[in-house]
């Protein structure tokens, strides 16, 4: 049990909150987990814990559960610990901190999980009830009690004073229920809930109940089983005597453990005192055999003798080491021996000992041992027998010595040699082995048969210079700093082919023995298709800078700290200025001040990764003082911040479209009728004041000829003298009757003029009608009072007069 770590007993996962959480939410979740706890965190750190208690502060202190964040009242800094703490230390903490509950933490602060009294308690060993056989033992006899019609609100202020988790309601000195900490919880969790409610109706019952000689064991069981952690001890009437608690018990239990450490730790000392009198004894004798064991374990040699008549076999330790057997379990016969090799190898050793015994020879062979894990050694056995005078043998003496790393050494190089002929023939490049002073090919792989169009006997003495016969010196210069460096790589060479085909490649070399000399190693690799491909991507290079050039669009490369590294003749024109003034200046210096703020930021956020627009307008200021308008379009962003972008002057098209929004504000809100067509007279569109006068929806005209509302008042020559003067002059004015949808008919004054494109030619009719129905009525009235009496409205003299003419 002492070698126990928090690790082993630590809850997880862990129910967490954080601090912004409103406490209402945490005491239901606690509620619905039926937890006494709920760690705060702070992304995967713990920074608090809300417990039970912090629910009884809460209560006491009258706060609203629903207004309070889990922040403003969780108990804070938590108490942590790492997982490798032995759980008697980690119990030692919560009991100087008075806490219930040890947050786990990882080497970086991170949340890992949390340990509880319980935990601790289901991990102490039985061992330590023996001190503590019954309740009795361990109880709590001052218990607080109340009786049932006790407010809450009373419950808490006095667990709060007393710092006590839980109140006894009795009647009549017997235990009617239990009030806890967690029923607070449960409470406070109603929305609303008020606590000058009496405690018969919020407690738990029935109460637990245990009897003084209740066995302790009996009593965690029951913990355990109803999943609680205090129990009532009552006497034969039922009456109450006292209460045990988790902690309580827990809190016995590890002082008892304490205890017995601490005589165990002293018996222990004894024992060693009684050993270190016999250790000093046998120190010199154990001495002489240590140095030799360690000259046996640094050379890996074992030494054993044999009595041939009897089969009595001793080893030394080293031998048993080499065997990895332990000599407490082996019975030292030789055929023990035989037994611990593997069957496949125990005749053949058998026969090689036997035979050397019979023929009076050395004993002398190369074995392996086989291990139940897989694993092989192999030893070298010897051994020199003795006979008495009569020729029969008496003992053999010899030595087992491990040579696994040589063997495996020998493997190694069979198997390098192996790979090495493996990379040699399946090599994806061409690769040489030549006599440097002899200048002739050694040997070659199948590769560099294929890239020569030579097959391999006729590779073989030919002479390494046929292949670059313009590039000796080159060649000889590599072959020295072979030799000289150990290795050297050549600049671009080029090889001939049996067909007279040149192809680049770069050659790596390196120095090898070869058959008892020295050799050179050439790896050809061909490049030919990177050199193709060079040459096609600085023809590109060369297209883009061009195109860069002679877009007819400014173009700018920004590195990342917001300077120009590159701009066309286009960009410095835009700029006012010329390309070498540009280049190194930052961008912001060509921004107008009002935008200045707007395009940091989009600069900022791609170099961080963010969102930001890749196209958009802004105010641009030159180096002559001169502002306009421009559009930025970011084609292009590097891995390392560098933006290559286009930028076009849009001055004229802004206030050309400030030019179209003002015609279309005066189209939508003019008084006039607008009426627009197309060549062939169909109404393409028409504005708010034409469907106010003529009673018409935009729908219903859209498409349709305007001949739909003449009033039939003007004859065919009306409009056909209004479409000669169209036709002519491109316009025509003048008083029309007009009908309207609902068949009321109205004078109007319109104007109708011709909309031409850049070539003259005619695209649309614009017509503008006024409703001069009022102007009317007030010139006839006019008329009638310049005719008639005002008095008798009677005609007057003027009206004769004219009448008479």
């Amino acid at each position: 049990m002492a070698q126990l770590q928090l690790a082993d007993i630590f809850t997880f996962p862990v129910v967490t909150v954080t601090p912004d959480r409103p406490v209402h939410d945490a005491l239901s979740l606690m509620r619905e987990r039926m937890i006494s706890s709920l760690v705060v965190v702070d992304g995967d750190r713990p920074v608090g814990i809300f417990t039970e208690r912090d629910a009884v502060l809460l209560t006491y202190r009258h706060l609203n559960a629903e207004n309070i964040l889990v922040g403003e009242v969780m108990s804070k800094p938590p108490l942590t610990a790492l997982p490798g703490v032995d759980y008697h230390q980690g119990y030692g903490l919560i009991t100087a901190q008075q806490v219930r509950h040890l947050i786990i933490v990882n080497q970086q602060g991170e949340l890992a999980g949390i340990v509880s009294e319980g935990d601790f308690l289901k991990h102490l060993s039985t061992d330590f009830l023996v001190r503590f056989k019954e309740v009795g033992a361990v109880m709590v006899e001052n218990v607080v009690t109340f009786p049932g019609d006790a407010t809450v609100d009373d419950a808490v202020c006095l667990m709060r004073r007393e710092n006590i988790s839980c109140i006894v309601v009795e009647e009549q000195a017997q235990p009617l229920g239990i009030f806890t900490e967690r029923d607070l919880v449960r409470l406070a969790a109603i929305p609303g809930q008020t606590f000058d409610i009496p405690l018969v109706e919020v407690m738990t019952r029935p109460v637990c109940r245990v009897t003084v000689d209740t066995a302790l064991n009996d009593a965690i069981q029951e913990m355990d089983t109803r999943c609680i952690r205090r129990l009532v001890v009552v006497d034969a009437k039922g009456c109450i005597v006292g209460l045990v608690t988790r902690n309580d018990i827990v809190k016995q239990l590890y002082n008892r453990h304490v205890e017995h450490l601490q005589e165990t730790l002293d018996l222990r000392e004894s024992e060693l005192t009684e050993v270190r009198a016999e250790l000093k004894v046998e120190r010199e004798l154990r001495r002489t055999e240590e140095r030799l064991a360690e000259s046996q374990r640094l050379t890996r040699i074992g030494n054993w003798e044999l009595k041939y008549e009897t089969g009595e076999l001793w080893w030394s330790d080293e031998t048993f080491n080499i065997f990895e057997v332990d000599p407490r379990q082996f019975e030292s016969t030789y055929e023990a021996f035989l037994n611990e090799l593997h069957p496949d190898d125990r005749h053949l050793v058998n026969q090689a000992y036997t035979e050397s015994v019979a023929n009076h020879t050395p004993y002398d062979i190369v074995h392996p041992l086989h291990f139940k894990d897989g694993r092989v050694k192999y030893v070298n056995e010897r051994c020199e027998t003795f006979y008495d005078d009569a020729g029969k043998p008496l003992r053999s003496v010899g030595t087992v010595q491990d040579i696994t790393e040589r063997e495996q050494a020998q493997q190694l190089l069979s198997e390098s040699q192996a790979r090495y002929q493996s990379y040699f023939i399946h090599a994806n490049n061409a690769i040489l082995i030549f006599d440097p002073e002899g200048d002739l090919i050694l040997d070659a792989n199948p590769k560099a048969c294929e890239l020569l169009e030579y097959g391999h006997d006729e590779l073989l003495h030919t002479s390494v210079s046929s292949f670059h016969p313009d590039e000796m010196e080159a060649l000889e210069v590599f072959v020295k700093a072979v030799f000289s460096e150990g290795n050297a790589v050549t600049e671009e060479l080029t090889c001939l082919t049996k067909s007279r085909q040149r192809i680049s490649a770069i050659i790596t070399g390196a120095v090898i023995p070869y058959e008892g000399n020295t050799a050179v190693l050439a790896v050809v690799q061909d490049v030919s298709d990177r050199v193709r491909l060079e040459e096609s991507l600085a023809h590109s290079e060369l297209m883009y800078r061009q195109l860069f050039e002679r877009t007819g669009t400014g173009m700018t490369v920004v590195e990342a700290d917001g300077t120009f590294s590159l701009v066309n003749q286009d960009f410095a024109k835009l700029a006012d200025s010329v390309v070498e003034d540009i280049i190194g200046r930052s961008y912001l210096d060509f921004v107008d001040e009002q935008d200045r703020a707007r395009i940091k930021s989009y600069h900022d956020s791609r170099l961080l990764g963010e969102e930001a627009p890749l196209s958009y307008e802004f105010r641009f200021s030159t180096a002559a003082g001169r502002t306009g308008w421009t559009l930025l379009n970011i084609a292009f962003i590097s891995e390392t911040g560098q933006t290559l972008a286009s930028v076009i002057d849009v001055t004229e098209t802004k206030q050309a479209h400030e030019r179209l929004r003002l015609a279309a504000s005066v189209f939508d809100n003019t008084a006039e009728g607008i009426v627009v067509t197309d060549t062939d007279g169909n109404i393409i569109e028409v504005n708010k004041a034409f469907t106010e006068i003529m009673g018409y929806s935009r729908e219903e005209v859209l498409g349709r000829n305007p001949r739909i509302w003449q009033s039939g008042r003007h004859d065919i020559n009306f409009y056909r003298n209004m479409w000669k003067a169209l036709i002519a002059t491109g316009s025509w004015r003048g008083e029309i009757w007009n009908r309207r949808k609902d068949g009321d008919v109205y004078p109007g004054w319109q104007n109708i003029n011709g909309v031409f494109d850049e070539d003259g030619k005619l695209t649309q009719y614009v017509s503008v009608v006024s409703d001069i129905s009022q102007i009317k009525q007030s010139q006839e009235k006019l008329d009638h009072l310049a005719h008639h009496d005002a008095l008798t409205g009677l005609p007057n003299r003027l009206l004769l007069s004219e009448r008479l003419k």
